[in-house]
């Protein structure tokens, strides 16, 4: 496993530019950010992930590295573009994954060649692949290349921890000016603004088995203490996910051929709430929240957990009772928020 180079020198810069970013550096401290092995790998992770969740590339990428034998240019050159794209993707990503091995077999692409080449140099060999753009190309320098100033606008992560910091929406001005402020070393920056993925999740081979936990209990009915829709999940022991109802009737999915929804795991969150009016209007107060009670619930089992947030942007961080952060299973999630008044109400059975 490989991670981003960096050390005391760019650390110092940073603080030196920026009292905030200081502030961030000092309660974050050293960052290990993983990095790929190679180019190759990492372009062909990126054009597979193009508009699809974390989760479904790392199931996709999976099959493709067990399909190939591993992922380089030599080993998905032997495969057919149609064995490519049964792993899981269109037949344009998979089309291009096969021109990519083909120019870096070729040494169109020759990465040692990028070593003295500027990074504007760099994208503009990497925007001429197909299924390459800008961003994905600026990513690469730091997730390949290393290139400690990097800080791209067309990320949006990177876009959202500069608004965090700043308290205002990071436009292209206010960008260019703490681009300015942390080159030459921005990837440093970027590696301190990243929040990093949301959820872990476990693989598919090795899922998630709560019954191995002490504090495990059996769980295969959750019903939620919702007067206005009495909303139910029971557990379907075929299929490993529970099923949702509400209003007394199976809750459908017209768009999955009115299957009833199937949720894999549940969380669930002990919430304090705000109520405005008569009515009803309430709000939960979700924000700058510490070590508040919940549930993990999949495979018929349910663990007690613990939940924290800050600012609004920040992930939400699910904790075991030994302060592990929780792993979940490959599927659909859902989450509900149970007013604390009415914790006690929750059914778990």
């Amino acid at each position: 496993m490989k991670y981003f180079v960096y050390g005391s020198k760019e650390t110092k810069h940073l603080k030196n530019a920026d009292e905030k970013m200081k502030a961030l550096i000092e309660r974050n401290g050293h960052i290990d950010r993983e990095v790929y092995e190679d180019l190759f790998e990492c372009l062909v992770s990126s054009v597979v992930g193009q508009q699809i969740s974390g989760r479904a590339l790392e199931t996709i990428v999976g099959r493709l590295e067990e399909k190939a034998g591993g992922i380089t240019a030599k080993n998905i050159d032997g495969l057919s573009t149609e064995d490519i794209k049964n792993c899981g993707m269109s037949f344009r990503k998979a089309n291009n994954i096969k021109n990519l091995s083909a120019k870096f077999l070729s040494e169109e692409i020759n990465e040692s060649e990028f070593a003295n080449m500027a990074d504007e140099e760099v994208v503009k060999k990497l925007i001429e692949l197909d299924g390459i753009g800008r961003w994905t190309a600026e990513m690469a320098l730091i997730f390949a290349l290393n290139r400690p100033d990097v800080f791209s606008y067309g990320d949006f992560g990177i876009r959202k921890g500069l608004t965090k910091l700043c308290g205002k929406e990071a436009d292209k001005t206010l960008f260019e000016k703490y681009r300015q402020k942390f080159s030459p070393f921005g990837t440093v920056g970027y590696n301190d603004y990243y929040p990093g993925p949301h959820w872990e999740f476990a693989s598919e081979s090795k899922p998630v088995d709560l019954s191995q936990a002490s504090d495990s209990i059996d769980c295969t009915l959750v019903d939620l203490p919702f007067d206005h829709n009495g909303s139910e999940l029971n557990y379907d022991e075929a299929s490993n996910t529970y099923l949702y109802s509400e209003y007394n009737m199976k809750h459908t999915d017209p768009a999955n051929g009115d299957k009833q929804l199937a949720f894999t795991n549940i969380l669930i969150q002990n919430a304090t709430h705000t109520k405005y009016d008569s009515n009803g209007y309430m709000q939960f107060n979700i924000l700058e929240q510490t070590g508040r009670s919940g549930y993990y619930i999949t495979g018929g089992k349910a663990i007690p957990v613990t939940w924290s947030k800050g600012h609004d942007m920040d992930p939400t961080r699910f904790y075991d009772m030994d302060g592990n952060l929780i792993t979940l299973n490959t599927g659909k999630t859902y989450i509900a928020l149970v007013s604390d008044t009415r914790w006690d109400e929750l059914v778990l059975e």
